[in-house]
C-alpha cells in the first residue's frame, strides 16, 4: 500500500524562520534546563568516600595527626592509602633506591584511627617506585610488571600490614592509578575486595568481568565536595558515591605551592557534611557490603554511558557532563542517565528530522528537479547503508565527534528519503 506524504502549504520564508527559532529553543531549553528540574528523591542516599593517600614513614607525621584528630572530632571514617616500604629519595626512578619501613610512631598512629573506628587502612602499593612508564606516559609500580614480581609485592606489603596492626587488608589503592589484568587476579586471589584507582582508569580485563572485586574510582578533591554533592542531589540515582582524594601536598600547611586547602577548611568540610541528612559516609573497605553491583562490569557500564555524551550538541554535552562531574553512578543510576539521554537525543535528532524535511521541500527540490539522474542513485536503500557504517564506527571506535556524524546521518537520510519519494512521485518504498 502506497503511502504519501502531505503536503504543507505553509512554507513562507517568515513562518519557516520563526518555526526554527521555536525549535532551537525549545531544544536547547529542554537540554539545558532538563537536569535541574529532577526532584531529589526522598530515599536517596549518597555515599561519600574520603582517601588519604600516601601514608608512609616519610609523610608528614605532626600533619596526620592533626588530620586523625580532625576524623575523630566529627566521626568521619576515611580510607588512608598505607605505603609499608616507602622508597627512598625520589621514588620516581626505578633503581638504585633503598626502602623504608613504616616506623613504630607511625605505626602507632595507625593502630590509634584504628581503635577509634574511623580508620581504614588499605594497600597502596609496596614501595610507590615506579617501575615501567605506561602508554599514555604515567609512572606505575605494577602496570606491565612479570606477574610473580606483582604478587610478592602485593602479597608482601599485605602480610607486613596485618601482622604489625592486627587487622585484615582487603583494599587497594594502585600508586598512580596504574595496574594491569595481572594486578587484578592477584588482588583476587589474595582476598582483596575493593579497588580505588583513578575515575578513567577501571579493570581491563573483560574476560574475568571484574570477578568479585568492588571498584570505586576517586571522583573529585576536596574543595570541590560540596560542588559534587550538589550535583548528585539532582541526578535520577538513588545511591550515587563520591570519593574525595587527597595527600600530604595538597594541605598548605605542608606545600604552599601545591596545597588547595587548609586544616581549617577541612574541619569546616566536615562539620557541614555531618549536618547532611542523606550523606552516608563510608570507606573504600565498607564499599563491597554497602555498594552491591559496583564490579568491574559496572564500571564498564559507566562508562559505555558516559560515551552517550557525544550524541548530544556541545551545550547539552557540557550541561550533563556538569551534572555528573565528580560522581559515580549506581548501577541504577546508570540505567536511568542512559535513558535519559537516548530520550533528548531522539528530541534533538527528531527536530533535525524536522528541519531537514522543510529545508528539504523549500530549497533542494527546486535547485535539484532537474537532476533527476543523480538524484535517482542517491535513495533511501544507500542512505540507510552509509547510516549503518558510520553507526557502526562510532559504536566501536572512540570518535570523539560522533554527535557531529549523527546529525550528517540524520541530515542526509530524511533528505534522501523526501528526494526519493518526489522522484517517485510521492511513493515511499
Amino acid at each position: 500500500m502506497a503511502f504519501k506524504i502531505p503536503v504543507f502549504s505553509f512554507f513562507d520564508k517568515k513562518r519557516v524562520i520563526a518555526f526554527l527559532i521555536v525549535l532551537y529553543v525549545l531544544c536547547h531549553g529542554y537540554i539545558y534546563f532538563f537536569p535541574s528540574v529532577v526532584d531529589q528523591s526522598p530515599t536517596q542516599k549518597i555515599h561519600v568516600v574520603f582517601r588519604y593517600d600516601d601514608y608512609s614513614s616519610q609523610s608528614p607525621m605532626c600533619l596526620e595527626t592533626r588530620l586523625l584528630h580532625l576524623l575523630r572530632k566529627y566521626q568521619t571514617p576515611c580510607t588512608w592509602g598505607v605505603i609499608p616500604f616507602i622508597a627512598r629519595g625520589d621514588y620516581h626512578h626505578a633503581k638504585g633506591q633503598d626502602t623504608l619501613a613504616l616506623t613504630p610512631a607511625k605505626l602507632d598512629l595507625l593502630r590509634l584511627g584504628i581503635r577509634s573506628g574511623i580508620m581504614d587502612v588499605a594497600l597502596h602499593g609496596y614501595s610507590h617506585r615506579s617501575h615501567n612508564i605506561t602508554e599514555d606516559g604515567r609512572h606505575s609500580e605494577f602496570e606491565g610488571i612479570p606477574c610473580d614480581q606483582q604478587k610478592e609485592k602485593i602479597l608482601g606489603g599485605k602480610n607486613y600490614l596485618e601482622k604489625n596492626l592486627e587487622i585484615s587488608i582487603n583494599a587497594f589503592i594502585p600508586p598512580w592509578g596504574t595496574y594491569d589484568p595481572n594486578t587484578i587476579n592477584i588482588l583476587e586471589k589474595a582476598g582483596f575486595s575493593a579497588v580505588s584507582s583513578m575515575i578513567w582508569k577501571g579493570p581491563r580485563d573483560k574476560a574475568g568481568p571484574g570477578g568479585d572485586l568492588t571498584f570505586i574510582p576517586t571522583t573529585v578533591i576536596e574543595p570541590d565536595l560540596r560542588g559534587a554533592i550538589k550535583a548528585a542531589r539532582k541526578l535520577p540515582d538513588p545511591t550515587p558515591v563520591i570519593v574525595v582524594v587527597f595527600h600530604p601536598f595538597d594541605f598548605m600547611e605542608y606545600d604552599r605551592a601545591r596545597g588547595v586547602f587548609t586544616l581549617e577548611s577541612f574541619g569546616q568540610t566536615l562539620e557541614w557534611l555531618k549536618n547532611q541528612k542523606d550523606i552516608d559516609a563510608i570507606t573504600v573497605s565498607q564499599a563491597p557490603d554497602k555498594l552491591p553491583g559496583f564490579n568491574g562490569d559496572h564500571f564498564h557500564a559507566y562508562y559505555d554511558m558516559r560515551r552517550l555524551f557525544y550524541t548530544l550538541p556541545v551545550l547539552g554535552k557540557v550541561t550533563y557532563l556538569r551534572s555528573i562531574s565528580g560522581v559515580y553512578l549506581s548501577p541504577q543510576g546508570v540505567a536511568n542517565m542512559r535513558w535519559r539521554l537516548i530520550s533528548i537525543s531522539v528530541v534533538i535528532y527528531g527536530i533535525i528530522f524536522i528541519i531537514s524535511f522543510c529545508l528539504t521541500h523549500k530549497f533542494l527540490f527546486t535547485a535539484f528537479k532537474k537532476n533527476t539522474k543523480f538524484l535517482r542513485y542517491f535513495h533511501l536503500w544507500g542512505t540507510l547503508v552509509l547510516a549503518l557504517i558510520l553507526f557502526a564506527l562510532f559504536s566501536f571506535h572512540r570518535i570523539e565527534h560522533r554527535r557531529l556524524t549523527l546529525a550528517i546521518v540524520c541530515i542526509a537520510g530524511y533528505t534522501a528519503i523526501l528526494m526519493g519519494q518526489r522522484l517517485k512521485n510521492g511513493r515511499f518504498f
